[in-house]
């Protein structure tokens, strides 16, 4: 890496920009890191004036990969916050729209429980739950959202309709 010294103005190649007391104090591939009077600059090392640009290993095929590969870490950084961001708003939605169901298990089920007492009706049914520790006429309670009905057959055989909810969050 390229140490300067001296802190001194340096004047890029386009005439018009000035670092005043200026340092370089870091290089990569494209780019040198200059401390100045305002903060600190990254400035491309082709944008160097001609005296300065001579001082460093500029390799333009290895310039040009760091780029693309800045330039998809960047994208990709992106695309994960934005994935992030949605992930929150839909999990704060599902908050604000979620129910608290309190009460008893009445059957366990493959792919859900059905529960009483919960003031949704005689028995819901609640899926999406984990149902690897839970036992019929446990007390439980949990978050969901009303889901539609769901059919079941009822102990004297009669198929019955009730109300669903998913515990399921995004």
């Amino acid at each position: 890496m390229f140490q300067s010294a001296l802190a001194d103005d340096i004047t890029l190649a386009d005439g018009k920009t000035v670092f005043y007391n200026a340092k370089i104090v870091g290089q990569d591939e494209v780019s040198v890191t200059i401390k100045h009077s305002a903060g600190i600059a990254r400035v491309m090392i082709p944008d160097l004036p001609p005296e300065l640009r001579t001082k460093f290993k500029y390799v333009p095929d290895a310039a040009k990969q760091t780029v693309v590969d800045e330039k998809d870490q960047a994208e990709s950084r992106h695309a994960q916050e934005a994935a992030e961001a949605a992930h929150i708003r839909e999990l704060n939605i599902w908050n604000r729209a979620a129910v608290l169901l309190s009460g008893k298990i009445l059957s366990v089920e493959r792919d859900g429980v059905l529960l009483s007492g919960t003031g949704f009706g005689d028995v819901i049914f609640v899926k999406n739950i984990d149902v690897t520790n839970l036992v019929d006429n446990q007390m439980i309670s949990v978050a969901a959202l009303p889901d539609g009905t769901h059919q079941y057959t009822s102990a004297n055989s009669a198929l019955r309709t009730i109300p669903a909810f998913d515990a399921a969050k995004p």
